[in-house]
């Protein structure tokens, strides 16, 4: 029976949360932890990996709020087929080796001999816009609350 009152206060402390647009600054709050990567120059910044470390009931919340997001997202088609990362069950590994294999059988049966280039993209997602972000949930029509609590959810994070 207490367990049945833990999800309930969650029910209605996330329903209060969504209801008013926002995502509480405690659950924003980050611990960093460095590790040294392996076969690297100690004395080098670049040497190590930060991992950050965010509040349970964060995490939570952030769960209901990607379901929510991929709803929206596969309702209205605005993620292609094609795009694999990112993704639940998809993987960028699997898009790779499906596609290089398809296209390679393809061009072996009509003579054609295939290349390829490919491109590790760092920290690709590092440095993404804020505004701009909120701006293109804006524009493939996102609820409105839905953005309102995303912007609330970028906006001073602390580690």
């Amino acid at each position: 029976m207490r367990n049945l009152s833990a999800v309930t206060h969650l029910t209605k402390i996330f329903n209060k949360c969504l209801a008013l647009h926002h995502f509480p600054a405690t659950w924003k709050l980050a611990y960093v932890l460095i590790f040294p990567k392996p076969h690297q120059d100690p004395k080098l910044i670049c040497s190590y990996r930060p991992i950050s470390l965010s509040r349970k009931i964060g995490k939570l919340y952030e769960k209901i709020l990607l379901k929510r997001i991929n709803e929206h997202c596969n309702n209205k088609n605005i993620i292609p087929n094609e795009q694999f990362g990112f993704r639940e069950r998809h993987s960028c590994t699997h898009e790779l080796l499906l596609r290089v294999t398809n296209k390679s059988f393809d061009g072996f049966n009509i003579k054609h001999y295939p290349g390829g280039v490919f491109l590790d993209v760092r920290k690709d997602l590092d440095r993404i816009w804020h505004q701009g972000l909120i701006v293109q949930l804006i524009t493939y029509k996102f609820p409105g609350y839905l953005v309102l609590i995303l912007r609330s959810f970028l906006t001073d994070r602390k580690f």
